[in-house]
């Protein structure tokens, strides 16, 4: 795995963390975070991941 692609997937896992944090979200995992947030921030999220992934060389 080179470096893109482990900053890629660090930032996929950190960042529904960050959002849940200090929260009762954090117990419901990624998915439940996700599924937490609004319409607009879960867009958000989508186009965030893939410009990264695509800056990472990753394509999805």
């Amino acid at each position: 795995m080179t470096i893109k692609h482990w900053k890629y997937y660090k930032w996929l896992d950190t960042k529904p963390y960050l959002l849940a944090k200090g929260t009762p979200l954090l117990e419901n995992g990624y998915k439940g975070v996700f599924d937490s947030l609004s319409k607009e921030k879960q867009s958000e999220l989508i186009v965030r991941k893939a410009n990264f992934a695509k800056a990472a060389g990753i394509y999805l």
